[in-house]
């Protein structure tokens, strides 16, 4: 499916907002036809992210992931108790969606005792959701699935995946965006590019967003900025891949923010793998033989299964489970197989009549020694 591109439309929104906003500080209060514009332009740029998002399924990616993060970072998350060098990892991971199956996976290629080297992965079959667990040899099942990943997607690390969150909630009500727009052009970018600053009331936070129209409203650069007017995270995309209409950032960074504006984190990818056609995803990536001695704890049932043969009949069973049910071809089933039960029934009662009325119109016609018949 071919991505859609800006149109005409598109920067007669944008250069309406540029002049609203030269015209001076009192612009933001003006005219309300001025304003519908820039709600207009916000719903467009949620419309483009919705479309990505479609298609994007189905979608197999693989990438690396380097992660630097200062000791005062690693220890504020918990990490760690006392001070703490910095940390450095890198994570091969993959992201495969097709239909409502979802596999993601990675690998930490720089172990230390605080990030051991090992294999994750969750797995969403289609029916069961199956994930490693810290033991060897141990994985979970559930028959919910959800939206964790091993290795955050280059959608999440150059911001799109938070601002597209930001826009479902605005589009359903439940949060107030007020855009600034001023239009930026970039050398090199065909087009340029528009910026917007969005304010959220409720929290004070704000983004600034450098979007490119002419890529399906795609992301350069994203900023997210507190109360307090610091900056938090920092992310860009450096360079983008056509992968049939749909642009996928395939290179790109996020610097994430300390209070005071201490660097804290940086998360650099690059994409080395895409693709979208569904016939070159294989099913096997979402489908997992358990090794023999697996421990399997049922999530749901919140119980432990250790033998290897009670493992795959435990399983077959939340599958089953797990299948929905169609309530209405359940009662049409029934109904069939009671309506053939009655006519089988009635025809062999009919049946067993005909034979007896027959029988009886035989013996009736034959003489019989009680009316003179031969003995």
């Amino acid at each position: 499916m071919k991505r859609s591109t800006a149109g005409p439309v598109s920067w007669v929104l944008a250069c309406s907002c540029a002049l609203f906003i030269l015209q001076g500080p009192d612009a933001d209060h003006c005219a309300f036809g001025q304003a519908q514009n820039r709600q207009s332009l916000l719903k467009e740029i949620y419309e483009a992210f919705r479309t990505r998002e479609q298609q994007l399924n189905p979608v197999w990616i693989k990438y690396t992931l380097h992660l630097a993060q200062t000791g005062e970072y690693f220890n504020r998350r918990g990490k760690t108790s006392g001070e703490s060098a910095d940390h450095k990892i890198t994570l091969e991971g993959e992201f495969a969606r097709k239909g409502n199956r979802t596999r993601t996976w990675a690998i930490n290629h720089d172990p230390d005792p605080r990030v051991p080297a090992r294999e994750t992965f969750r797995i969403f079959t289609g029916q069961v959701m199956i994930t490693t667990l810290n033991e060897p040899n141990a994985y979970a099942i559930s028959e919910h699935s959800d939206v964790l990943m091993e290795a955050e997607s280059p959608y999440g690390i150059v911001g799109e995946e938070m601002l597209y969150v930001s826009l479902q909630q605005w589009m359903e009500g439940k949060k107030q965006i007020e855009v600034h727009t001023e239009p930026q052009a970039k050398t090199g970018s065909p087009g340029g590019m528009l910026v917007l600053e969005l304010r959220y009331p409720k929290d004070s936070w704000k983004n600034k967003c450098w979007f490119m129209p002419e890529k399906g409203w795609t992301l350069h650069r994203f900023e997210v900025f507190n109360a307090a007017g610091e900056i938090v995270n920092a992310c860009q995309a450096e360079e983008y891949q056509d992968a049939g209409g749909i642009f996928i950032p395939k290179r790109g960074q996020r610097k994430h923010y300390l209070k005071g504006g201490r660097l804290g984190e940086t998360v650099a990818f690059e994409l080395s793998f895409a693709e979208t056609r569904a016939n070159r995803i294989p099913d096997t990536l979402f489908q997992f033989d358990f090794p023999k001695d697996s421990q399997i704890w049922d999530k749901d049932r919140k119980v432990f299964v250790r033998n290897a043969d009670i493992t795959e009949s435990h399983l077959n069973e939340v599958v089953a489970q797990a299948r929905p049910r169609n309530i209405l071809r359940e009662w049409l089933g029934l109904a069939l197989f009671a309506l053939v039960l009655a006519i089988g029934t009635y025809l062999l009662i009919k049946s067993v009549r005909g034979r007896v009325r027959r029988a009886v119109a035989i013996q009736a016609r034959q003489p019989g020694s009680a009316h003179g018949g031969a003995q």
